[in-house]
Formats: structure tokens, C-alpha cells, sequence
């Protein structure tokens, strides 16, 4: 939550929270199929999370096209514009 709160909007934030929600649900989903206990009850409020995780990042993702536009070619200070 600090980072969210604090931190300045960035691509690279923006990119080590979906790693950082990958490799959680990922690990508490994932364990739990691989050691067969896939009681809806139980890993239920996981997937909840991991789709509420989900939807959030996949809304912010227009938000950071704005905020950080993509770089069409490298910029020398002083030399002409890359599309001139």
C-alpha cells in the first residue's frame, strides 16, 4: 500500500506490482493444485483476489500510456528530432 500511496506513477512500478501479484497468487494458487486440494471454500477467496488483482492492473494500464508515453526513437540534446 506504501508504494501504491507514496510512490511516483512509473512503468516500472506499474511492472514490479504484476510480478509481485504474479509470483503471490501464483504461489498460493499454484501450490494448492499441485498438491490436489481444490476446495472452492478454502482457495476460493485466493481467486477472488487474484481476479480483483487482475481487473485492477488491467484498469490502471490506459492510465500509464498516458502518464508515460512510449519513446518513438532516442533524443540527443540539441540534435534534430527523430522524425524530422
Amino acid at each position: 500500500m506504501g508504494c501504491i500511496a507514496f510512490a511516483p506513477v512509473s512503468r516500472s512500478l506499474w511492472e514490479a506490482l504484476v510480478l509481485a501479484g504474479l509470483a503471490g497468487f501464483g504461489a498460493a494458487i499454484g501450490i494448492h493444485l499441485v498438491i490436489g486440494y481444490t476446495d472452492l471454500v478454502h482457495v476460493g477467496p485466493a481467486i477472488l483476489g487474484a481476479l480483483v488483482f487482475a481487473a485492477g492492473m488491467a484498469l490502471t494500464t490506459p492510465v500509464r500510456s498516458r502518464v508515460m508515453p512510449r519513446e518513438t526513437g532516442s533524443r540527443r540534446p540539441g540534435g534534430p528530432s527523430p522524425t524530422a
